[in-house]
């Protein structure tokens, strides 16, 4: 099923990857299935500071 864009969630279990948890996370907020990984499209990182002392890293896939 090809989709809408979805960055990696903030929420990742312990060792789940970042496709599995993108997957799981379009199925939790649209309540659909069988979502599938098309490809990767890459990764954004952003600075918080001066908010925070922190590095946050997006992934970005096309479902």
């Amino acid at each position: 099923m090809a989709g809408p864009l979805r960055p990696d969630p903030n929420g990742r279990t312990l060792g789940e990857t970042p496709e599995v948890a993108a997957l799981r996370e379009a199925g939790e907020e649209t309540g659909l299935s069988d979502f599938k990984i098309v490809r990767k499209l890459g990764v954004a990182e952003y600075d918080m500071s001066p908010y925070r002392f922190e590095l946050q890293r997006r992934r970005a896939f096309h479902l």
